[in-house]
């Protein structure tokens, strides 16, 4: 029973992993870099506007998925008296540890920094004025949104990175 358990932890950690992974690889290379190459302003503020709220709701959900699996795995795979320990005491335990912190810090930056940036881009873009420049700060902006999601698909590439690690390092 409790492997069954442990078994469906893993398979949830995992695809919560993947989900966030993909996503945000999907997002931050694929989707935002061909619309502002491919689609004039009206038609990308539309989709953005349209997509965003689910996306980032989808990536964070993912984010929260994958911490919170990751640290209930790692205390049925430990035993839950002994997650301090290990993580104290072992170079497992410590990758474990960093990549929690990086996850964390993925999940603050996206919600506390992407998302709001996010929805001040769509505000600005559905308040100009049909046909008018954007505003000033809107290219600026974007480019900021931008590079934090890239900054977060890297934090989440060096974490899948360091969860192959601790999966080696597990004695």
């Amino acid at each position: 029973m409790a492997d069954d358990i442990t078994g469906a932890v893993r398979i949830l950690h995992i695809v919560a992993g993947v989900t966030l992974a993909g996503g945000a690889f999907l997002w931050t290379t694929v989707i935002m870099p061909t619309s502002a190459k491919l689609l004039p302003p009206p038609v990308r503020g539309a989709m953005v506007a349209a997509l965003f709220p689910r996306v980032s709701n989808y990536l964070a959900a993912a984010s929260a998925t994958a911490i919170l699996s990751g640290a209930w795995l790692l205390g049925l795979i430990v035993g839950f008296d002994g997650v301090v320990p290990v993580v104290t005491s072992t170079l497992y335990g410590a990758v474990l540890a960093v990549s929690l912190v990086a996850m964390l810090a993925a999940l603050a930056i996206a919600v506390f920094a992407i998302r709001p940036m996010g929805f001040r881009l769509i505000a600005l873009g559905k308040a100009a004025t049909p046909g008018a420049p954007p505003p000033p700060e809107v290219p600026a902006l974007a480019k900021r949104v931008a590079r934090l999601g890239l900054v977060n698909f890297a934090i989440t590439i060096s974490v899948v990175a360091l969860m192959a690690l601790a999966v080696n390092l597990r004695t």
